[in-house]
């Protein structure tokens, strides 16, 4: 199965005319590592484990070399990439757990396998455990954002 980063970068280069410049900025492996330990256990402490696989969430981000495979794959020649780590510090769990980036955007997916009342526990015990976790300091969120761009081959 072809993940929605891929399945976009694959519609892209469709797209392209033959010689373009196609770029896409994307979250890959390495991501959100220390908030997966803390969701890993917040699920435990709900009984919810059973529930959403951790591993699976976090494997499905792909390497930078997996991205740049399927650019060639795909049809992209001279395909290059260049990776930055993106930190994000939260004073509380809370300002972490109603932040747009989590709330709006990556706490959706990482809970939708959960049952309703489930994901309701898991959000409102977060914030605990990150303010545990973090003892009066500030909580770091990383993402590695990684821009990977090539030319679409010309066609003969």
């Amino acid at each position: 199965m072809l993940f929605r980063s891929v399945s976009m970068l694959k519609e892209m280069v469709r797209v392209a005319r033959p010689g373009a410049t196609v770029a896409l900025v994307l979250t890959t492996a390495s991501s959100f590592g220390e908030f997966f330990s803390i969701y890993w256990e917040v699920l435990h402490q709900c009984g919810l484990e059973q529930e959403t696989n951790v591993e699976n969430l976090i494997s499905e981000l792909q390497s930078v070399s997996e991205i740049e495979e399927a650019a060639e794959h795909f049809g992209l020649d001279r395909v290059t990439s260049v990776s930055r780590i993106e930190e994000f510090h939260y004073d509380t769990g809370d300002q972490f757990v109603n932040s747009p980036l989590v709330a709006d955007f990556l706490m959706k997916r990482w809970i939708e396998s959960l049952p309703e009342k489930g994901r309701v526990q898991v959000v409102a015990e977060i914030p605990r455990l990150v303010d545990e976790d973090r003892q009066q300091a500030d909580f770091m969120f990383s993402v590695k954002a990684t821009l990977v761009s090539g030319r679409k081959a010309q066609t003969h």
